[in-house]
């Protein structure tokens, strides 16, 4: 019941799910979208495809639900995920270096498989190899050496963290210096020689991220998860349009040339089983084609020209109204969405009496919410009925 409280309250504070439970609790319209990502999408990623999706739509409009909610899919599905939120002040593609330190911090297990809470490249080392009723570990330390598509030196200080995980021959100074050159992190001084001093049996080569191998890199790790026996890798980039809008014209051009290198890595099938799900405002485009015309020449659809937007689920650049049934201008949206939100609050303690004395004042909500010209329109929707319905929760729910 408070866990549930807690959710009513963060969503009528900030119109967002605050996790991947409450977006899956609240999903109205992506039942559809949802069942085609799960039976289009997940098998071609399983079998080593690579796809990447710019979902688009205004600041409040439900981007970060949407990704929520296919996170809590694939997650249930065997993926590896990880979530970078651009909001707290991260500029992932300001450096293909700095992209690979973030996605290699935010990688989490799936829960089928996770040994513990921790999260990075390392932890889906040891959960891979650590769960033994999936595949058998020679299995998987065998097909990670022969991952031709893994650069070698990641390659090889996975292999070598893999087999100190398995044989529990590491010590601890080991281990932490292999998480730590995984990890691509920065300031602490460990030289490769002196890493073969401590065990002459090491792979070679081994090595460390740089600006000159990080493309290298970068791919080999989005790459990784599958070479290690998961589906693969779904990697989710939320909020963006803030880090994008406070860049001057020459960093958002730079951030945004890398960009188009991923999409570029994309088209090669530079990755295996890796799908990235950039969720865009719905300038972007224009603000590509003004700092950076390569990249929306990549990404915009043909039909563009016509005025027309594309609804496929397997587009590049996909409108989030287009993956929503019923539709946002329909009043049906609004009400379905005040239901899950009344669901919470029965949860949190909400009686039935204080669930009917909601009713007309959420319906009247819902027809306004649907004919609103505003942008942000469903995220203010979220804040205001969690906020009516936080009002008739007891305050020990």
């Amino acid at each position: 019941m408070r866990s549930s409280r807690k959710a009513l309250a963060h969503l009528a504070s900030h119109g967002t799910p605050p996790d991947r439970e409450t977006a899956k609790k609240i999903s109205v319209g992506l039942e559809d979208s949802l069942e085609q990502f799960n039976k289009e999408v997940i098998p071609y990623l399983t079998i080593g495809g690579t796809e990447i999706q710019f979902v688009y739509g205004a600041n409040g409009r439900g981007k970060t639900h949407y990704l929520l909610s296919l996170e809590e899919l694939a997650r249930n599905k065997g993926f590896v995920t990880a979530r970078i939120d651009c909001s707290i002040g991260g500029t992932p593609f300001q450096s293909l270096e700095a992209t690979y330190r973030m996605i290699a911090n935010a990688l989490r297990p799936p829960p089928a498989t996770e040994l513990d809470q921790t999260i990075g490249v390392s932890s889906i080392i040891r959960s891979a190899l650590g769960d033994s009723t999936e595949q058998p570990v020679d299995q998987i330390l065998s097909r990670l050496q022969n991952a031709k598509y893994l650069c070698p030196e990641v390659r090889n200080l996975a292999l070598t963290y893999g087999q100190g995980f398995v044989k529990d021959q590491f010590t601890d100074r080991m281990a932490d210096q292999i998480e730590y050159l995984l990890s691509g992190a920065q300031g602490r001084l460990i030289t490769i020689s002196s890493l073969y001093k401590m065990d002459k049996s090491l792979p070679r080569p081994l090595g460390r991220l740089t600006s000159r191998n990080s493309a290298n890199w970068l791919r080999s790790l989005l790459s990784l998860p599958h070479a290690l026996g998961y589906p693969g890798l779904i990697l989710l980039f939320d909020e963006t349009e803030r880090v994008m809008h406070s860049l001057s014209a020459s960093a958002r051009q730079a951030q945004l040339a890398h960009i188009r290198n991923i999409v570029d890595y994309c088209a090669l099938g530079a990755f295996n089983g890796c799908l990235i799900l950039y969720a865009a405002a719905d300038d972007f485009v224009e603000s590509a084609r003004r700092d950076l015309d390569a990249l929306a020449q990549r990404i915009e659809p043909p039909s563009l020209l016509n005025g027309e937007w594309p609804s496929s689920i397997r587009s590049v650049w996909t409108d989030l109204d287009d993956l929503t049934t019923p539709s946002t201008n329909d009043p049906r949206f609004f009400e379905l969405l005040s239901d899950r939100i009344v669901d919470l609050g029965v949860e949190a303690g909400l009686s039935t009496q204080g669930v009917r004395a909601l009713k007309p004042a959420l319906s009247r909500s819902a027809v306004r919410a649907a004919n609103s010209p505003t942008s942000s329109v469903v995220r203010e929707f979220v804040k205001n009925a969690a906020s009516l319905v936080l009002t008739e929760v007891p305050r020990n729910g």
